[in-house]
């Protein structure tokens, strides 16, 4: 289950993706790029949620035991960023010549605007697109319980605007925040596994993933929030592979010393309830001492069974 993002009061696109899925929306969830949440666009027509996976856009309608997904659109180029307003949904073309706009929900309306032309009242949307796939983002450092992200090529190609947009003097930014997706690595994209997990960044400087599995391999991605007006966008960049470094494995189970005959006697053990290594070696030590034995101690390495015949020695 995704976790909800600390200290917000409000639920995220990729939560309310989240109850999507085993459902028939769940191929499309397995490659999105972006989504758009319009549910609070009062005055539009494309009132909605929408999620697009490169090649078309979806509308999702969430119900309380099924998701919906209506193809509405296919794009003509590969879309990695949408917004909206009440006038529609928009996108760029690759060039970031043309603004394209979307103005109902049955995708029969599309128009298409020089960027440097386009209407004062789309040009908050306009300036918050890019048309470029997000780069993943980089490790920094990992132990056997966190990795330490750097984000700062995410955040360069995320908050890049068109060049048309540096003329015009009164756009307004868009309210920026960025979120790691991450799970153990599937088969599928984590949008549509039940083991991913979100957290909100809160240093975008050192962004961390704390409180994880040792030598466990996890797909990580991040989350691009833009928040406009009545709408929030996301965006999702390309995967990164990481594997947590290798931690202390937990004592071994179920110890048990089990005589075989008067002067032989059996030490049995089964492996850690917490293996975190592929490959365990265990350290048997005897401490003699007592009756008529020598005191010392006897030290047997490097085995990798998970039984030891010890015998006493005969003086």
């Amino acid at each position: 289950m995704i976790h909800r993002l600390r200290r917000s009061a409000t639920i995220s696109i990729v939560e309310k993706l989240n109850s999507c899925q085993d459902s028939p929306c769940q191929k499309v969830l397995n490659s999105i790029t972006c989504a758009l949440d319009l549910s609070q666009n009062s005055g539009g027509i494309t009132k909605g949620l929408y999620v697009c996976n490169g090649s078309s856009l979806f509308k999702i309608e969430i119900n309380t035991d099924l998701c919906l997904c209506t193809e509405v659109f296919a794009f003509p180029e590969t879309v990695y960023s949408i917004a909206g307003n009440e006038n529609g949904i928009h996108w760029l073309n690759s060039s970031q010549q043309n603004l394209y706009t979307l103005t109902n929900n049955s995708g029969e309306t599309v128009t298409q605007t020089l960027l440097s032309e386009v209407a004062s009242s789309d040009q908050d949307a306009a300036c918050n697109l890019f048309s470029n796939s997000l780069p993943p983002p980089s490790v920094t450092e990992t132990t056997g319980s966190s990795i330490l992200l750097n984000i700062s090529s995410v955040q360069t190609s995320a908050t890049s605007i068109p060049s048309a947009c540096l003329a015009w003097d009164n756009v307004n930014t868009s309210q920026v925040h960025f979120s790691i997706l991450y799970q153990n690595t599937n088969s599928v994209s984590c949008l549509s596994s039940p083991s991913c997990m979100e957290s909100r960044i809160e240093d975008v400087q050192n962004p961390v993933l704390e409180n994880l599995r040792p030598n466990t391999s996890y797909e990580i991605q991040i989350a691009v929030y833009r928040t406009l007006h009545n709408s929030t966008a996301v965006s999702i960049s390309q995967q990164l592979l990481v594997n947590t470094t290798c931690g202390i494995s937990s004592e071994p189970a179920n110890v048990q010393c089990l005589p075989q005959s008067f002067n032989e006697v059996y030490i049995v053990w089964e492996p850690p309830v917490v293996l975190n290594t592929e490959e365990v070696r265990y350290q048997v030590a005897v401490q003699t001492g007592l009756h008529d034995i020598p005191t010392g101690t006897l030290q047997f390495t490097k085995f990798t069974q998970q039984t030891l015949l010890y015998q006493v020695s005969d003086h």
